[in-house]
């Protein structure tokens, strides 16, 4: 496990844990599979992100935890809103590091439940030439229908709405300086909340971040989330996968997953598995 720092074109430095595989041979190369959050790797996901990194680790893959701008380790002002074109511009430019690597075949995937999953979605429908499969769970591209800002078109305020706001004032592990120049530009930063009550009806706020399904060229598997009560009569969320392109590995429909939240660890394990498979058998 290698803690590393990932330079991006502005000067800003995203921090990584790279999850190695033990007793690689000299000029040995491995895949990497992506793991793109602002839920600070160092201290709050550190206890679930060993296990799964493992995982990958132990079958031959580089596992990458990597905190998204002004979160977490890394470094920089927080993004404006949620899933932001900055944030997937630095999402392509982590995606070509990895792939860029000594020790990397040249073979990046992406997974995810929740916002991972919306990160894996989004990339993949920028088509970046390194990514190869990806894995969505509990995730959409109908961003205001089926996230969690306004379910069936009510304000949701929870504690995870809360959380983001403040999240923006926590600096990174194990330090957490108090230094006027880490601080001073989050809390400049206004709280995402107040932008989302400002957009109370789907229109190009919620769809700017997003690219249609059938954009989507790479090997997927996808969990849809969903908001809405009748979610299976629903059309859009039919064949999602199907509508996703060539080579969809397959969707899960259930309204039970939206209660569980697919936290579980066989879920867990389970996407790990597809992963594998999946990245195996990406171009």
């Amino acid at each position: 496990m290698e803690k590393v720092w990932i330079p991006m074109k502005d000067g800003v430095r995203l921090a990584a844990t790279l999850y190695q595989p033990d007793g690689a041979q000299p000029g040995e190369k491995f895949p990497a599979v992506l793991d793109y959050l602002p839920y600070r790797k160092d201290d709050s996901t550190a206890a679930g992100d060993y296990p799964k990194n493992a995982y990958f680790a132990r079958r031959g893959y580089v596992g990458a935890r990597v905190d998204i701008r002004g979160f977490g380790s890394s470094e920089g002002h927080p993004t404006d809103r949620e899933y932001s074109e900055q944030e997937q511009i630095d999402g392509e430019q982590v995606i070509h590091w990895l792939a860029t690597q000594p020790w990397s075949n040249g073979k990046v995937g992406m997974y995810g439940i929740s916002w991972g999953g919306f990160n894996a979605l989004q990339m993949a429908m920028r088509n970046p030439p390194e990514l190869k499969a990806i894995i969505a769970t509990d995730a959409t591209e109908e961003l205001f229908h089926d996230d969690i800002h306004y379910i069936d078109g009510m304000m949701h305020v929870d504690e995870f709405e809360l959380n983001m706001d403040m999240a923006l004032g926590i600096t990174g592990a194990p330090d957490y300086t108090l230094d006027e120049g880490v601080l001073g530009p989050r809390f400049d930063a206004a709280p995402w909340s107040l932008l989302y009550f400002k957009h109370q009806r789907d229109g190009p706020f919620w769809k700017n971040p997003v690219r249609p399904l059938h954009e989507i060229k790479v090997p997927l598997l996808f969990d849809r989330r969903t908001s809405r009560w009748l979610s299976r009569q629903h059309p859009t969320h039919a064949g999602a996968g199907e509508s996703a392109g060539a080579r969809a590995r397959g969707t899960v429909e259930s309204l039970k997953s939206q209660r569980r939240r697919l936290w579980t660890a066989h879920r867990v394990a389970r996407g790990c598995r597809a992963m594998v498979g999946l990245l195996a058998q990406g171009p």
